[in-house]
Order: C-alpha cells, then structure tokens, then sequence
C-alpha cells in the first residue's frame, strides 16, 4: 500500500523498495561515469519521496542538480523538493532554496525561472506575516515590508507590503515615516485596492501634524476620486474647515457647496449654508450674505424633486430662522435699503411672536437657545432712536421772550414730556432685558445708567425762567437740582447691575469698561478708579517686570 497522501510523516519503505533502493545506490556507488548514473540516483531520491523521506530524497535530488542543471531531471528534481518544503510549510528552506535555483546558471526553462521565483517571492511575504505572529512587533514588521517592496517592487503583492507597513507605522504613531510610504502607493500603484484608502489616510496623517494645506489638498482628491468611499463626507468637510481656516474662504465656500451638494440628506445643511453666509458677509459679499439668508424666511422655492427613498432636506429651525433674519437686518443699510430696515425688524418681531404662540390647534411651540439674544438685539437696536430723542429734551423753556403765563406752560410742558419719555424708554430696555438676552441686557442696563444720568443733568442744566430775580433763580435750580439725586441714584444701580451681570455671563466689552468708568465717577468710595502702577527702573529686564493695576488708595 502507498503512503497517506494527508501526512508528511515518514513512512517505512516495503521489502521490495528497500532492496530496490539498495541496488540503485550500489549502482551509483559503482558506476560514478556511467550515463545512466543520474537517472539512477533521481529514481533512488524519488523512491524515498514517495515514502515522505524528504531529507533523504532532498540530498539525491540535489546531486542530480548539481550534476547538470540543465537535464529534465535536475528541473524536475527541484520542482519536487520546492513542492516538499511548500506542503511542510517550511517557509525559510523554500525561500532559500528558490531564490538558489532561481540564480542557478541553466537549471530550468522560462517556465521553470518564474515559478521558481515566484515561490522565492511568495515565502519572503508569508515569512514576514509568520514572523509577526509570533513576535508582534510592528516595528520590525514594518520594516520587513518596505524590504519586501525593496526586493520586489513590481510584485503583484508589493502594493499589499507597503499598505500593511503604513498600518504598522501609524500604529506606532510614526505618521511621519509613514508619509513616504503612502506616497510611494499612490505614486506607483493607481489601480491598487488601497489607493483611496491611502489618499484618505495620507489626509489625516497631515491632519495630524498640523500641516494643514497638504492635508485638505489630499482630503479633496480623495472626495473628487470617490464621493462615495465611507470617508469622502469628512474629507471634504474637513478641506473646507482647513480652508476657512487659513484664510481660503474662497476654496472653503467650494469645500461646503460640494459638500452639500453630494450629502444632502447630511445634518446641519442650514447651519452649513449660514456658515457660508457669514464667511461672505465677513468678505464684504454683502450680496451674497444677504441672498442666502433671505432664503431662510423670504419667499420659499418650491420643493426638491426626491429620488426614491431619498430624505427631504430638513427645514430650518427657529434659531436658524431669526439669525437669518437678524443678519439679512443688518446688512440692508449697507444693501442700501435702510429706508426698509424699520419695518423689517417688526415683522421679525411679529414674526417671533406668532412662531412661540400656540395655535388653536395646540401645536407645539417650536424650540429655541438662541432666538432671544436674536430678540433682545433686535430690540435694542429698535430702541436707539427713543434713546436719542430722549437725550436731545430739555427743560430750558421757550427759546424767545414770550409773556410769563406761557414761559411757565413752556417749562411745564417740558418737564411732563421728559418725565413721561423717561417711563415710556425704562418701559423699552425693561421689555429688552425681559427677553433674557445676556449681552444685550447687559447693553440695556448701561443705557439705562446714561437716561438716568441725562435726566440728571436735564434737572441740574435747566435754565431759570426769565422772569425771577436772582435769589428767586436760586431757589428754583435748588428746587429742581434736587430731583436730580434720586436719578443718579437709580444710574449707580442701573450700572450696578450691568456689572452683576457682567460677571455672571463672563462677560467684558465696551458695556462692562463704561459702567466701571461710570461708577468710579459717580461713587468713587464704593467704586475706585483703576490707575497703573509704573515700575521704578531698576535696570531690570522686561521679562521680569510688568505693569499691574490697583485700586486707588
């Protein structure tokens, strides 16, 4: 019976092959110049292959080589002990004894060289991997592939080496080793699964470094490669951020249309589009800026035309809505329609209203964070030309000599109408702080110190009727000055305010420096100015010493 061809393990051989094996090498032994000699010695190696006797048959096969290369049994002798070492899995004998017969001089055909060569390739790859097994050092398996690639960089697998040297690499945290390596994929290997992968990767790896150019120009072309490879949508969303970033924003503007055009169904499309529309407004593209944000609450285009199972786009949120409409607000005086600008910001108002009452049918009220520092701006802005008349009354009387019962009415009408502008403006900043908008509360509070202040003044400036004397003068800008102090009063917790609120949003800006200015003047006890404390000259370096701020002792 022959041998188990499922096992490797020697098998003995029979009576028959022995005594047969025994007279082949005695003929060999005997007849060294005989012309049959090789073909003995072939017989008695192959004999012993059969029985799994490998090392045996390897030695025989091997002087069969050695004594012509060229002869079919020498090609056939080394087809069987490569075939030995492969079904063993004995990757270093294999390698070794490939690469051997590959570089010896007339042993075998064409055929028979890139076979050969192939298995020398072949076994190099798996030894690699089988080392890692055993070792997982990613290092030196690096380094092994891009040796791999060295040797055989034509290699159908050469592609496969480097892409696994790169996973290895940016395991390692070696990005920057790994750079080349990717470089040399995309270079030389276009067609190789791994491409779009690396140029991805090849994108984070600059990413990562910092180097934010080379990575958007690499996130670009693997979105323009393939909108559809699972990373194409953070590619090209990240070339865009980079872009804006470094001051492209043309390119970034690309970056976003792109992105929305190929991801509609993507979240946060409108926050993308408003993005878009600031970026123009900060470029001086008032018309551009405008027109998007007029799509957010101006006449609304007719609805997309959906493929099947395609998700419509999602509508705008409230706060997305009233930024549109705040923005679109701000830019009509430099749009030139500042005529229009009034009743734009009370239909936004009236707007607003509507959105946060509850229908008859009890829909819900839509949600919202940031609407009413929209509201509270709006407001504000709104209430800028109250302030204005309010600061411009004064209680000086007629402006030319009329009879005393009308000086008097004069004066009287003045101080009503002061008085009663100074309720209805309280009434407006109120209805702005009302909103709970932080900044424009703060804002609100502080123009409230400057209508109590000039209502102060408005007292402490009047002018004396024409008709009393001196003494009489006296008396009347005593009696009117002292309204004065219960406004000043009501201006100090007006500014106090402001800066509670100040510190509770964090929050310092031009508001915050006027109210301290404005209380370090009218309560300089309670609220000491600052003032620099200048260092003496000690010849010390700058380093060391700085300025500082005090309060005033």
């Amino acid at each position: 019976a022959g041998p188990d061809p499922g096992s490797h393990a020697e098998q003995p051989l029979t009576e028959w092959e022995g005594k047969k094996l025994k007279a082949l090498d005695q003929y060999a032994q005997l007849f060294p110049s005989s012309d049959k000699v090789r073909g003995v010695i072939y017989q008695s190696g192959y004999l012993l292959n059969t029985r799994n006797h490998f090392k045996e048959a390897s030695d025989r096969f091997n002087v069969v080589i050695k004594m012509d290369p060229s002869s079919k049994d020498a090609e056939q002798a080394a087809n069987i002990i490569l075939a030995n070492f492969g079904d063993v899995n004995d990757l270093i004998n294999l390698r070794s004894n490939a690469k051997l017969y590959f570089d010896q001089a007339g042993l075998g055909g064409p055929e028979f060289k890139k076979e050969v060569y192939n298995q020398y390739e072949n076994a190099s790859l798996a030894l690699i991997e089988e080392d890692f097994k055993k070792s997982s050092d990613k290092s030196k398996a690096a380094s092994d592939y891009q040796a791999f690639y060295k040797e055989f960089p034509v290699s159908a697998k050469a592609d496969i080496a480097l892409n696994n040297a790169t996973v290895y690499l940016h395991d390692l945290g070696r990005a920057t080793e790994g750079i080349p390596v990717r470089l040399e994929i995309i270079n030389k290997f276009p067609k190789s699964k791994y491409y779009k992968d690396q140029v991805a990767a090849l994108g984070f790896d600059y990413e990562s470094q910092a180097k934010f150019s080379e990575a958007a120009d690499w996130y670009e072309k693997l979105f323009y490669l393939d909108k559809a490879h699972r990373s194409a949508p953070d590619a090209i969303y990240s070339a865009a951020l980079f872009r804006n970033a470094m001051g492209q924003w043309e390119l970034s503007i690309k970056d976003y249309q792109a992105y929305m055009a190929a991801f509609p169904t993507k979240a946060g499309q409108n926050g993308l589009k408003l993005g878009i529309a600031k970026t123009y407004e900060a470029q001086g593209k008032v018309t551009e800026a405008s027109g998007i944000y007029l799509s957010f609450f101006g006449k609304a285009a007719p609805p997309p035309k959906l493929a099947p199972g395609q998700v419509p786009p999602t509508p705008p949120t409230l706060d997305e809505i009233m930024f549109a409409r705040l923005r679109y607000g701000l830019l009509m005086d430099k749009l030139g329609q500042s005529a229009n600008v009034t009743k734009h910001w009370q239909d936004t108002l009236a707007f607003f209203d509507k959105a946060i009452t509850p229908g008859k049918t009890g829909a819900a009220v839509p949600t919202f964070e940031l609407s009413r520092e929209y509201i509270g701006q709006i407001k504000f802005i709104l209430a800028e030309a109250e302030f204005k008349k309010f600061n411009v009354m004064r209680i000086n009387g007629p402006a030319s000599k009329v009879s005393q019962k009308l000086e008097d009415k004069t004066y009287n009408d003045q101080l009503i109408t002061k008085a009663k502008a100074l309720v209805a403006i309280e009434k407006t900043y109120t209805e702005v702080l009302d909103t709970g908008a932080g900044e424009w509360g703060l804002a609100s509070l502080v123009k409230l110190g400057q209508v109590y202040e000039d209502m102060a003044d408005t007292f402490t400036t009047s002018k004396c009727p024409s008709y009393l004397t001196s003494d009489q003068c006296d008396i009347y800008q005593d009696t009117i000055g002292g309204k004065a102090f219960p406004q000043i009063e009501k201006a100090v917790a007006a500014y106090s305010s402001a800066l509670k609120k100040a510190y509770e949003l964090n929050l310092y800006d031009i508001n915050t420096a006027y109210a301290t200015r404005q209380l370090g003047e009218l309560r300089p006890l309670d609220y000491p100015g600052l003032y620099e404390i200048v260092p003496q000259n000690r010849f010390t370096a700058s380093a060391v010493t700085s300025a500082t701020f005090e309060t005033e002792p």
